[in-house]
């Protein structure tokens, strides 16, 4: 017999975790209070099931002590055997339909047989369909009497409210560490079976809280005649050992991609599953988000912040993995991404293999700040405000194409595109404070204008020319600039034909534009 069947609580003082609803049960036998619906809810093998059955066994027992089942009478032992006609086990997963509801109906009616109570217990009772759902509500609003209905369910939240309001709804928890720790013990010490702490723990934190779980993977482990140990533990059930994950993340730290995935690839080659590293990898991570918010430090290589860009990251590769036709690649993709990022999120720390490709693009964006620097602190000595009137400026068209070339090199650290703006505009006069250029299409013009853009050519001409000019642009000369407005000209109809892109056109301006944006 398996062992969660063969342990299955048969008395509530057995019930390991669930004091609170034993009590409450116990005392309503006692005082002959028992209610014709109950609804136990909780996650799977928490002991909903079981405390059902031991329910309807004392509410039936002929000699109860303090609420518990005597486990000694004809009532109880064919509670124990299976054999009493009383008790009805109805799983709502494959009989859900409304006609499964109606057999109830008919049948509710009739006297217990053999026992004082008739008990219907509905397993799985979220899984009835909605017309299901209605014929057991007629019966749970006239209960017939010495009837007791306890429904049984996971997911709450899809149960009717309507059922809920006719229900006295207990809440199963999830067993504590403690608890399950403790019967893994007493089941090992009865069973004979040999296993360490380490392992011990293991089966705990895999349970995940359910008895029934824990139970199932003890009874794998322990399916050969030698001792569980944990090297053995995690062998047997497909689990990356702990020092593969820091491998992983200590790689990861390092921005060494390549040292990363030779960890991956061998805890793949040990014959783990990738679902099985990915989720256990989340579950190191939650362990660690726990210690920092405590702020308890523990083994961890990551800071709090880190970790909870790590857990992202896995948990995106965990939502992916559902439609991968190649796994391996997701989670491949989540470390090369964590890689490629740490250094950014921590230039403290920089990896060797990185460093000195860092160090060549450190020299040349410090060059770049250096020179966009001298003109920014140029651009603060010269308050680029432009002249009432433009009496004071003095400069010929000549001098201004003579010294555009300097304009344009001194703008490249700047901004290159707006360097190459300028080279494939025109300087056209002067009016006032300001140089007309004259430029091919409207983003240029858009952009020479922007007021940084503006700051920074204005600069460059007090530079060369000692002269404060500001730059306004006019596409093609057939736009008309009155007081910084740009209107467009009326066009009449005849004209209109004239003056539609081209094929020619549009090939140019395309052609232009990879241009600017080096992209030819």
């Amino acid at each position: 017999m398996v062992l969660y069947r063969k342990f299955r609580p048969t008395t509530f003082a057995s019930v390991k975790g669930q004091t609170v609803i034993t009590t409450v049960l116990k005392s309503a036998i006692v005082h002959k209070k028992i209610s014709h619906a109950y609804l136990f809810t909780g996650t799977r093998g928490v002991g909903k099931t079981s405390t059902a059955r031991i329910f309807a066994k004392a509410i039936n027992c002929l000699e109860p002590k303090d609420g518990e089942p005597c486990n000694a009478c004809e009532s109880c032992k064919s509670f124990n055997d299976g054999s009493n006609v009383d008790l009805m086990e109805i799983d709502a997963a494959s009989n859900r339909g409304i006609d499964d509801i109606r057999e109830i109906k008919e049948k509710v009616n009739f006297a217990p047989t053999m026992s004082i109570y008739k008990v219907y217990i509905i397993d799985e009772v979220h899984m009835l369909t909605k017309d299901a759902f209605n014929a057991l509500l007629k019966t749970l609003e006239e209960p017939p009497a010495k009837v007791v209905f306890i429904l049984a369910t996971t997911e709450i939240y899809k149960v009717p409210l309507t059922i809920i309001s006719r229900c006295q709804r207990f809440d199963f928890k999830n067993a504590e560490q403690d608890d399950l720790k403790k019967l893994l013990k007493e089941i090992c010490k009865k069973e004979k079976i040999v296993i360490d702490d380490e392992s011990i723990q293991l089966i705990t934190e895999l349970g995940e809280g359910s008895f029934r779980d824990s139970l199932s993977i003890l009874e794998k482990l322990s399916s050969g005649d030698e001792e569980i140990t944990y090297d053995n533990a995690l062998k047997s059930l497909g689990i990356p050992d702990l020092r593969l994950l820091t491998n992983i993340i200590t790689a990861i730290v390092a921005g060494d991609i390549g040292k990363a995935f030779v960890s991956l690839r061998e805890a793949i080659g040990s014959g783990i599953d990738i679902y099985q590293i990915n989720k256990n990898m989340l579950s190191y991570l939650e362990k660690q988000l726990v210690l920092q918010a405590q702020h308890e430090s523990g083994d961890s290589l990551l800071s709090l912040h880190d970790t909870l860009m790590f857990i992202k990251e896995f948990l995106k590769a965990e939502e992916s993995l559902k439609y991968s036709v190649v796994p391996s690649v997701v989670v491949e993709a989540a470390i090369a991404s964590l890689c490629t990022h740490y250094a950014t999120l921590h230039p403290d720390i920089q990896p060797e293999i990185v460093v000195q490709k860092k160090q060549t693009k450190k020299i040349v964006k410090e060059e770049k700040l250096e020179k966009i620097e001298k003109v920014e602190e140029k651009n603060k000595e010269e308050e680029i405000v432009p002249e009432a009137g433009g009496s004071e400026v003095q400069l010929a068209m000549d001098d201004i194409m003579k010294g555009w070339g300097k304009v344009i090199a001194k703008l490249m650290p700047f901004n290159h595109h707006l360097s190459s703006f300028l080279s494939k505009s025109k300087p056209v006069r002067i009016e006032d404070s300001y140089l007309i250029l004259e430029v091919k299409y409207s983003f240029h013009k858009d952009r020479i204008e922007e007021t940084k853009s503006r700051q920074a050519i204005a600069g460059v001409f007090a530079n060369i020319y000692g002269v404060k000019l500001l730059p306004k642009c006019i596409v093609n000369a057939k736009l008309v600039v009155s007081e910084g407005i740009e209107k467009k000209p009326q066009i009449q109809d005849n004209m209109k034909e004239d003056i539609k892109p081209s094929k020619e056109a549009d090939a140019e301006i395309l052609k232009e534009a990879l241009k600017i944006f080096e992209m030819e």
